[in-house]
C-alpha cells in the first residue's frame, strides 16, 4: 500500500512539473511542420500593461523550449513570424534578435540581426490583446526593429 502511495505522488508530481514547463496559451500551429509557436507574458505588473515576454516553441513530440524576449513596455511590442522555407521557421523579435526553428522544432540558432532584410513569407505578428494572451494576427507586417539593444547570451550578426 505504502508503494502504491509513493508512486501515486511521484506521478502527481511529474505532471505538476510537466505542467508547469508548457506556454499558457495555445499560440500558433504550423500546419506544415507541426510546430507551435507560443507568445507568454510573464511578470505581468498587477496593475500596468507592461510585462516580461517569453517565446515557447513546442516541436510536434511535446518537447518545449522557452527563450526570453524583449518585454512589453506597455505599447505593444511586436513579434513576427516568418516561414524561411518548407521546413523552417524564423522569429524575430522587437529588439532585432532572430530565432530560428528547424523542422522537428529544433531552436538551430539565436542571432542579433539588426536591419537584416527580412524574409519574404510573412506567416503573422505576435500581439497581446487586453487579456496578455498574444495571438498571430495576419496582414501588413509592421516595423519589427524597435529596440536597438542586443541582450546578453546572444549571437551578433556579421
Amino acid at each position: 500500500m505504502a508503494a502504491s502511495r509513493h508512486a501515486v505522488v511521484v506521478l502527481c508530481a511529474a505532471f505538476a512539473a510537466c505542467g508547469a514547463s508548457l506556454p499558457q496559451s495555445a499560440g500558433w500551429l504550423d500546419p506544415k511542420t507541426g510546430i507551435r509557436i507560443v507568445v507568454d507574458a510573464v511578470d505581468a505588473h498587477p496593475s500596468l500593461r507592461d510585462h516580461g515576454r517569453t517565446l515557447c516553441v513546442v516541436s510536434p513530440g511535446g518537447a518545449v523550449q522557452r527563450f526570453a524576449l524583449h518585454p512589453e513596455n506597455g505599447l505593444g511590442v511586436p513579434c513576427n513570424l516568418y516561414r524561411l522555407d518548407a521546413q523552417r521557421l524564423l522569429v524575430v523579435d522587437c529588439d532585432g534578435v532572430w530565432i530560428t526553428i528547424g523542422a522537428g522544432g529544433e531552436v538551430e540558432s539565436r542571432r542579433w540581426c539588426w536591419r537584416r532584410e527580412l524574409p519574404r513569407e510573412f506567416l503573422g505578428c505576435f500581439r497581446a490583446e487586453r487579456d496578455r494572451v498574444y495571438r498571430l494576427e495576419q496582414g501588413a507586417a509592421p516595423e519589427i526593429y524597435l529596440f536597438k539593444d542586443a541582450p546578453d547570451g546572444v549571437e551578433r550578426d556579421g
